[in-house]
């Protein structure tokens, strides 16, 4: 047996030297060979081209690549773009024309800032050795606050001032003053100096900058927010009083309500019209227990569809049947938002489809049938960031992405579901989910869209993790869908980071609390998955369960709720709590992340179960 293996496999690599597919490869030693029988998958359809690209960047055969980056403007142009500009063997002029080209065609994310703040810094130094100063400034400016964005500033912009208040523009405040040094610019000066919460230093500033440009409506109004924290009240007034529009009634009703005028606060917050300053007016005339008068503001509020609404309407609900008047509780009632929070905690339902419904599921056509299979092709040879890219620019001619630019194709249903479903089977939900939300938008009553819009992310991860936690699987998809929209690369302008969203700060402390030697990498989709679900986990058991204090928590901190929750003014009452939480951010995080329970609960049945 073992001599006829032997014939078959001389057989077989005699064969392949006469079909020239034999691989004569020097390895670690030089002088031994190894025979090696290779078929090569991008030899054939559907990878042919990739291979052309292969073979172009093994040879340094760049008239093939620049075929290949100008051929169409699909995904493989611009993998061909991106990979020419940073051919160094090339001139610095031709480089920085395909970096322009791999720029036009990527896919822009808004949650993908560090990637796109790290090519516009590669761009800007291939612009720079191009001598090509003006483009290189702008694409340095876009990657501010990165240091070497700000380094290649200072190398090529000769006005200080005109990086401080580039510097500013990126809310890098300390750093703007730094490089403004003893340089006058009263504008730049005063508002990072304000930015910082230094408002005796902005207050000179602020004024030399009205001096400068005393019709000037930022420079006025920025004195008369300075003046008004530095407790200065009639000079503040003063100001406020000769500038027109909301910011200036809400400066004017802020300086009243210090003064103890609740009446005149209220009356000029109504002026402004504006949710979230008669928001405030409700506020103010709680904090006085003048509940009966709060509740036509709350009603207000509840009919002028703004985020706040379903906030103003069970708000207006619960002090109206606690007062006694049970048909302004049902007028209040009637303007809860079916979907919303509030409307499930008054027993309502939410309008999903139901996980048991079945229906055929039309084919996607030849087009994108070819996409699929391409892709399949790629996952196969192991480039799945290709796989991606195809599919992603695939969907994103169907107008399913965040960087759409044509109308969401909503009768290529099928298409874009399927190829969300294979994008999910590679680990990309952020434009995956996008395209269901938007089909969702639209009207669509499709379960798989639906449970594309909601998935099961990284599913080993997360059930992993939450049953060591003893926390359910469903938060922690609700928790990190709002979160990072499912980007493992997601930074937040605090600096939150992954999955999970978790700042350096608690990253660092949770990393101890699991006793790691060092934290882990924030944007290892199963660290961050493991730290944010350790972190909900310890937050339920803070909060003996309790879902609505340990999510307002996961994003407040919980200090801030568990002090509030027991605190003179919520005296632990949930529906005060949901009133008294100061931050509107908040208070729409933990009903949203609270919601997504619930949907996800209503299309996975097999998680239904879990608690908390």
């Amino acid at each position: 047996m073992v001599r006829r293996r032997l014939l078959i496999l001389s057989l077989a690599a005699a064969c392949a030297v006469l079909l020239g597919t034999l691989s004569l490869t020097p390895r670690h030693d030089p002088g031994a060979l190894t025979l090696a029988a290779v078929y090569d998958p991008y030899a054939a359809a559907p990878l042919r081209p990739y291979g052309t690209l292969r073979d172009a960047v093994r040879s340094g055969d760049v008239l093939t690549l620049q075929h290949i980056a100008a051929e169409s403007d699909g995904f493989l142009a611009y993998r061909a773009s991106l990979e020419l500009a940073r051919w160094r063997t090339i001139d610095a002029a031709t480089r920085l024309a395909y970096m322009r080209r791999a720029l036009a065609l990527r896919i822009d994310d808004p949650l993908a800032r560090d990637a796109t703040r790290s090519l516009d810094l590669e761009a800007g130094r291939i612009a720079e050795d191009a001598g090509q100063v003006v483009a290189a400034v702008a694409y340095y400016r876009a990657a501010l606050p990165q240091q070497a964005a700000i380094d290649g500033l200072m190398r090529l912009e000769p006005d200080r001032r005109r990086i401080a208040s580039d510097l500013l523009d990126a809310r890098a405040y300390q750093q703007a003053l730094d490089t403004l040094g003893d340089l006058p610019d009263a504008e730049v000066r005063a508002r990072a100096e304000s930015a910082l919460g230094h408002s005796d230093l902005a207050l000179p500033a602020y004024r030399q900058w009205v001096a400068q440009a005393p019709n000037d409506v930022s420079a006025v109004s920025g004195l008369a927010w300075t003046l008004f924290r530095l407790d200065e009240l009639d000079a503040a007034e003063r100001l406020f009083e000769g500038l027109s529009g909301t910011n200036a009634l809400y400066g004017r009703a802020l300086i009243a309500n210090r003064r103890g005028d609740i009446d005149t606060a209220v009356a000029l917050l109504e002026r402004t019209g504006r949710a979230d300053y008669l928001w405030l007016a409700t506020s103010l005339l709680e904090g006085k227990q003048r509940y009966a008068d709060a509740i036509p503001l709350y009603l207000t509020i509840a009919r002028g569809g703004t985020s706040y609404a379903d906030d103003a309407a069970y708000r207006a609900y619960v002090l109206a049947d606690r007062l006694g008047r049970p048909e302004v509780a049902a007028q209040a009632r009637a303007l809860i938002p079916a979907d919303s929070f509030f409307a499930l905690l008054l027993g309502g339902r939410l309008d999903v489809p139901q996980a048991s419904a079945t229906g055929a599921v039309a084919p996607p056509d030849a087009a994108t049938g070819a996409s699929l299979r391409l892709a399949r092709a790629l996952a196969g040879v192991h480039d799945p960031d290709a796989a991606v890219g195809e599919l992603l620019f695939e969907l994103r001619s169907l107008g399913a992405t965040t960087d759409a630019r044509a109308p969401l194709a909503t009768t290529r249903e099928p298409d874009i579901v399927a190829i969300a479903q294979m994008l999910q089977s590679l680990h990309e939900y952020r434009q995956s989910v996008y395209a269901a939300r938007a089909l969702i938008s639209a009207g669509s009553r499709s379960l798989e869209v639906w449970r594309l819009a909601y998935p099961t992310a990284y599913a080993q991860d997360v059930e992993r993790q939450a049953a060591s936690a003893g926390v359910a699987p469903v938060l922690v998809w609700s928790v990190m869908r709002k979160e990072s929209a499912f980007s493992p690369i997601a930074v937040s302008r605090s600096d939150a980071m992954g999955l999970m969203q978790v700042t350096p700060p608690t990253w660092d402390w949770l990393g101890t609390l699991q006793g790691d030697p060092s934290p882990a990498d924030p944007f290892d989709p199963g660290a961050n998955i493991r730290y944010g679900t350790y972190y909900l986990g310890f937050l339920l058991r803070h909060f003996d369960g309790d879902l609505a204090l340990a999510v307002s928590s996961y994003n407040r901190g919980q200090g801030y709720i568990g002090r509030l929750f027991v605190g003179p003014t919520v005296h632990g009452d949930l529906n005060d709590l949901y009133r008294a939480i100061d931050s509107y951010e908040t208070r729409e995080y933990m009903q949203a992340v609270l919601v997504d329970v619930a949907v996800y609960r209503a299309l996975y049945p097999q998680y239904a179960s879990a608690r908390p």
